[in-house]
């Protein structure tokens, strides 16, 4: 009754199913063959001069300075608040 609007896959459909799931399984590579692969894709890589590592560096200890200022203020803030509510 409802069979001509169903879509019921087909032979061939199961075929080439198969055929994705043999390609997938053959992409998988030896260590060594992924390790050359990385070693390769590090060899483009354009990697940040000394001054621009020592820039960056400052840059970012800077940030987690100001952060970590930032949040004993917070807290500090809290913990009298919390010590004027209790009292």
């Amino acid at each position: 009754m409802f069979g001509k609007n169903k879509a019921e896959p087909s032979k061939s459909s199961d075929k080439k199913d198969k055929a994705k799931k043999q390609k997938v399984k053959k992409q998988h590579k030896s260590p060594i063959q992924y390790l050359r692969e990385v070693w390769f894709e590090l060899k483009k890589v354009t990697w940040p001069t000394k001054k621009e590592l020592i820039s960056y560096t400052l840059a970012v200890l800077t940030f987690v300075a100001i952060t970590v200022v930032v949040v004993y203020l917070f807290d500090l803030g809290l913990s009298e608040l919390f010590t004027l509510i209790a009292q």
